[in-house]
């Protein structure tokens, strides 16, 4: 497979699924990030997220959404009254996560066209 269609085929992979997770953390919790650098040199997002993840398993969830292209959404809000702002800065993740995967199907449909 070309350079150019591996390319292609991973970003058309992840348009695929968006997935946001808001979590609380005491002022004194470091949370070391695993730069997953691939063969490539770039950065994989995967490796963060589960630095992320495994870090704050002990902190408290306030908001997590994973869409999934085939319909298919998982959602969570924890309705404590003191992560008001935080649940509003989790809700503005994910308009600009939605926002980031459009305009990239946008440039991949001009591509095509």
């Amino acid at each position: 497979m070309s350079d150019v269609k591996t390319k292609i085929t991973g970003i058309i992979s992840n348009l695929t699924s968006l997935e946001v997770a808001t979590f609380t953390k005491k002022e004194s919790t470091n949370v070391p990030i695993n730069m997953d650098f691939g063969a490539d040199g770039n950065v994989g997002t995967s490796g963060i997220f589960t630095s992320i993840r495994t870090t704050l398993a002990d902190e408290e969830l306030v908001g997590y959404v994973r869409f999934e292209l085939d319909g298919d959404t998982v959602a969570f809000v924890n309705n404590n009254p003191a992560y008001a702002d935080v649940l509003e800065y989790h809700k503005e993740m994910i308009a600009a996560g939605q926002e980031s995967r459009k305009a990239l199907f946008e440039t991949i449909k001009g591509v095509f066209k």
